[in-house]
């Protein structure tokens, strides 16, 4: 599997802006010799995390977002892991993710189960109450969104339930870098599968079973990596964690 990161700089409140610079990313993406099966886009890209009139600023029913990346699936024949939109129904927003397959049908979706209290996105969003698992081209695959990285039970929940690559859309401000990095190396090691972590500000990467980066930039905040899902069968087998494990103590 190819996967590619969008790495996008995001503008505050400005859907129309943040879309056009999705499209010429996608472009420039699949232009590459080595075309990637998967692009994965950061969270909240359609307006930012986030603006203050968010109420006026979210998607109804994610409408737009959504009728956005089916086309652009579509049109490149490519999987989209579509980072996360802000939508809206009558009564409450969401920080909602979108997953759709190459021929751009909805395959998955997942709304933020753990809010940032510290940012106050628990007072403005709705959480989620259910996660989400789906595979790409034969491959299953888990999300979780930008905070939640910090909780290991999650990222284990999904491994036990079979994935072997976990997408983690952020807008993770770089002041805690290094929380990121090593968090994000940590869910690999101990889950013994493929991380794919798209932050808006920096610091995106593609990590192995092993926790070590095989991501490489291919253009202006366009990150790739060809990904060997046999290696999981290899770590696994070297260092069986999930053979040792003792759930009846824990």
């Amino acid at each position: 599997m190819n996967v590619s990161i969008l790495q996008m700089p995001v503008k505050i409140g400005e859907r129309a802006i943040n879309m056009e610079t999705a499209e010429k990313m996608t472009a420039c993406a699949m232009s590459a010799p080595q075309k990637p099966d998967v692009l994965v886009m950061p969270e909240m890209w359609d307006i930012g995390f986030y603006p203050k009139h968010l109420a006026e600023s979210a998607d109804y029913l994610g409408n737009e977002g959504k009728a956005f990346l089916s086309a652009l699936a579509k049109k490149y024949h490519v999987n989209i892991v579509g980072g996360s939109i802000s939508e809206k129904n009558d009564t409450k927003i969401h920080n909602h993710a979108y997953i759709f397959n190459r021929e751009g049908q909805e395959v998955a979706d997942y709304i933020k189960t753990h809010l940032f209290s510290h940012a106050g996105e628990n007072k403005r969003f709705a959480a989620g109450n259910e996660l989400s698992v789906f595979e790409l081209d034969g491959i299953k695959c888990g999300i979780i969104i930008c905070y939640e990285l910090r909780f290991p039970e999650l990222a284990r929940t999904l491994a036990m339930k079979g994935i072997e690559m976990l997408f983690i859309p952020a807008a993770w401000p770089l002041k805690r870098a290094d929380h990121w990095d090593t968090l994000i190396k940590a869910r690999a090691i101990e889950n013994q599968f493929f991380v794919t972590a798209v932050n808006t500000f920096g610091h995106s990467v593609i990590v192995n079973p092993w926790g070590e980066t095989i991501s490489e930039e291919i253009s202006e905040n366009i990150i790739s990596a060809s990904i060997d899902m046999a290696q999981i069968a290899e770590v696994r087998n070297s260092i069986n964690v999930y053979n040792d494990r003792r759930p009846e103590l824990y």
